[in-house]
């Protein structure tokens, strides 16, 4: 059950986390490679999209919009901009969501 911040930037790094996942350039794809209408039909995310769905929707509530600073932070940038670097890679962006979840836990939030 998602609780706080913390809970949902883990959350996201766990949508995204297996392998074909995690996506550029869209919020979300549904199995057929299109973009995903809702959230129930998605089956992968950029970064942003992966935090609107474990806050609950979108656009993101408070506490989502809160979880998206978090990350902002540590990357210093854009999460989109910083998502669809052609440089990125899957493994790098579940890495900074853990990392700003356990910021966000040592902050308490």
């Amino acid at each position: 059950m998602i609780q706080s911040n913390a809970d949902i930037l883990e959350e996201a790094a766990r949508l995204i986390e297996p392998q074909g996942a995690w996506v550029k350039g869209y919020y979300a794809l549904n199995s057929r490679g299109i973009e995903a209408d809702t959230a129930e039909e998605a089956v992968c995310y950029c970064a942003l999209g992966a935090i609107s769905v474990a806050a609950g929707g979108n656009p993101p509530d408070e506490m989502g919009s809160r979880a998206q600073e978090l990350l902002h932070t540590v990357i210093s940038g854009p999460i989109d901009k910083w998502n669809d670097a052609p440089e990125r890679t899957q493994e790098e962006v579940v890495a900074k969501l853990h990392e700003a979840a356990a910021k966000a836990r040592e902050a308490g939030l």
